[in-house]
């Protein structure tokens, strides 16, 4: 008999709960968040080749922890964590390809650069995949920004890979507090940024032998295809044919 009054007095209480955190959530009463917008600015480097193509920045791939606006924290090698009461002003794929775009044209070194949306027609895509980007706490007083990100230079007509390349950066904090955290992680992604503009300017304009061997092995393929049409068998049954 006396446990309907308990369960009603638990359905009061969890619902003035929900009610408590409903307020807090509509009043902008909860625990206040910092947000983080980091800002890099590039110098272009003397050695950096001016070209003539235009370069396609695709969003960059990343885990469901990575993808997301928390700033994320390894205590340990085996641990990841996020920081609390505060996140990045972006997702950070988002935020890294809004960064990417911007390094790029304000290079100086390149005709065009533009998003995977864009009608505009690249001659090279970038396509990056975000391994790591988290402050690991390696033994010392102060964690380091640890950032990995994997690169591959595509050629946007045939889809082949020009190039590919693991960038690796480890920045030291000045302290435990999240807001030197963050500007570790702003220090290497401005020396994460500046590798990679330069490398996918140097190795998309020293791709052009490899591209005309491509565009010659494609005709080459074509005039095969033209030929078997011609014929009237398709191409395998000529190619089972000659056996």
């Amino acid at each position: 008999m006396n446990q309907h009054p308990l369960r009603a007095i638990a359905r009061v209480g969890l619902l003035a709960s929900l009610l408590g955190l409903g307020g807090c959530l509509l009043t902008g009463t909860s625990t206040p968040v910092q947000i983080y917008s980091p800002v890099v600015q590039v110098q272009p480097q003397e050695h950096w080749p001016h070209v003539d193509w235009q370069l396609m920045v695709v969003r960059p791939n990343a885990d469901q922890m990575h993808d997301s606006q928390r700033i994320l924290v390894r205590p340990e090698a085996s641990r990841l964590q996020v920081y609390g009461g505060s996140s990045w002003a972006d997702s950070l794929p988002d935020l890294l390809h809004s960064m990417l775009l911007r390094a790029f044209e304000d290079s100086g070194r390149i005709d065009a650069v533009t998003r995977q949306s864009s009608a505009m027609r690249a001659r090279f895509g970038l396509i990056l995949d975000i391994r790591a980007f988290e402050a690991v706490y390696d033994g010392e007083p102060t964690p380091a920004a640890d950032i990995q990100i994997h690169a591959k230079l595509i050629h946007a007509a045939s889809t082949r890979v020009v190039s590919a390349r693991t960038f690796r950066h480890w920045q030291r904090s000045s302290g435990t507090d999240v807001s030197s955290v963050v500007d570790a992680f702003t220090l290497g992604t401005r020396t994460f940024i500046d590798e990679l503009i330069g490398w996918t300017l140097e190795e998309g304009e020293g791709a052009g032998p490899r591209l005309q061997e491509w565009r010659e092995e494609r005709f080459r393929e074509r005039q095969e295809e033209q030929r078997s049409r011609e014929g009237g068998e398709p191409p395998r049954e000529r190619e089972a044919a000659s056996r």
